[in-house]
């Protein structure tokens, strides 16, 4: 009996063996399906892209080298001091596809910190695609691993974005890298103090003569930090590069941030480039073009507009620049590094056009503008057809 008894005790403890198995092994898996499921849906800011590249069909081999690679750079490898380069546009383009998918996984905090050390390793190499600016100031494509890292760690983590920015400015030669770091910058600060020091940063940019002799793309996009900072007081600057009639791509970059000012800061504006001929000589046309920007229902504008048509120094052409696009509503909408310009509403059109043609009415019978005359005519005439189009618009 004592025999038997002890053999079924043996076979309950297997049996409780068994089944208290059975359950650490449910309460693992629960446990893991559970990580799984908060690790997949930790918070994350939207991903960068690569436009024009094909969708990765399968796990790549150079992506996975991409991997390692930078893995050996961060320990500062000796073999991979010897090169600056990281390695061939197309590796490093699968690198940053790589990394999007794993970090997807990861807490912010963890790529955060593993953007930031692969920053501070200095390693860089070509992605092969240009500097494209997208929605919200971040990147579509960047031209360097760099550059993207930058833009990416300001996706993840402003915080720790603006500390890497910093050092950026403090030490790099690329014009890529100093736009995105100071789009970085701008709006993390936006103290007056903050902006102060950003604005001097961007007055640095053009002043880099070798930079602008052969402009990047990152350098013409960084023009915007003088909207976005409203740097009325780098207006002389920028109306000295558009004078550059020999370097078409920074004086366009500097035109339109001129005239992108005018809009956010326009009495100020207007009043420096009407107060100081010399700002524009050569290119008087263009002043014309700007002093259209004027919204003549606002005082002061008004004010300023009719000392700059009665000044006899204003040329035929420069005269004729402004009534032919007065008021100036031409507006260039894309995709800027820090501002956004929205398409005026049908009534603010509006608006702006009844002012004008009442002002313009006004001048034509005013003896003072005699001499102007012969533009206010046409002027007067086109804005009754826009005021009629007003009118008759449902």
């Amino acid at each position: 009996m004592r025999r038997l008894k002890a053999m079924r005790t043996g076979v309950e403890q297997e049996r409780f063996l068994r089944s208290a198995v059975k359950r650490r092994l449910i309460w693992v898996a629960m446990v893991a399906v559970v990580m799984f499921v908060v690790v997949a849906n930790w918070p994350r800011a939207p991903r960068s892209t690569l436009p024009g590249e094909v969708e990765r069909t399968g796990t790549s081999l150079v992506g996975v080298t991409g991997m390692v690679v930078l893995r050996e750079e961060v320990q500062g490898r000796p073999a991979m001091r010897e090169s600056p380069v990281l390695a061939e546009a197309g590796s490093v383009r699968e690198w940053i596809r790589e990394w999007q998918d794993r970090s997807s996984t990861l807490p912010r905090s963890q790529a955060a910190a593993e953007l930031s050390e692969l920053l501070r390793s200095g390693r860089d190499g070509p992605t092969g695609l240009e500097f494209r600016v997208g929605p919200g100031g971040f990147l579509q494509a960047a031209p360097t691993l760099r550059v993207w890292l930058l833009d990416e760690l300001g996706r993840v983590d402003p915080a720790m974005a603006v500390v890497e920015a910093r050092a950026v400015l403090a030490r790099s030669e690329s014009p890529d890298e100093w736009a995105v770091a100071l789009r970085i910058c701008a709006t993390a600060d936006g103290t007056a103090a903050g902006q102060a020091w950003v604005r001097e940063q961007a007055r640095e940019l053009i002043r880099r003569e070798a930079w602008l002799e052969s402009p990047s793309i990152g350098l013409l996009e960084a023009f915007d930090l003088f909207v976005y900072t409203r740097d009325v007081e780098a207006v002389p600057e920028l109306a000295a590069l558009v004078r550059r009639k020999e370097n078409r791509a920074v004086a366009h970059a500097a035109y339109v941030a001129v005239d992108r000012m005018l809009l956010v800061s326009p009495e100020p504006v207007l009043e420096m480039l009407i107060a100081e001929p010399a700002l524009l000589e050569g290119r008087e046309t263009t002043r014309g073009n700007y002093v259209a920007r004027a919204d003549v229902s606002d005082p002061g504008q008004r004010r300023l507009v009719e000392e700059y048509l009665l000044d006899p120094r204003r040329s035929w052409e420069e005269l004729e620049a402004f009534a032919g696009v007065f008021p100036n509503a031409n507006l260039m909408v894309s995709h800027n590094l820090l501002t956004s310009v929205p398409a005026w509403s049908g009534a603010e059109l509006r608006r702006r056009d009844l002012a004008a043609a009442e002002v313009v009415g006004k001048w034509a019978a005013d003896r003072r503008f005699e001499r102007l005359w012969p533009l206010l005519g046409p002027l007067e005439r086109r804005l009754d057809d826009f005021v009629r189009q007003h009118l008759s618009a449902p």
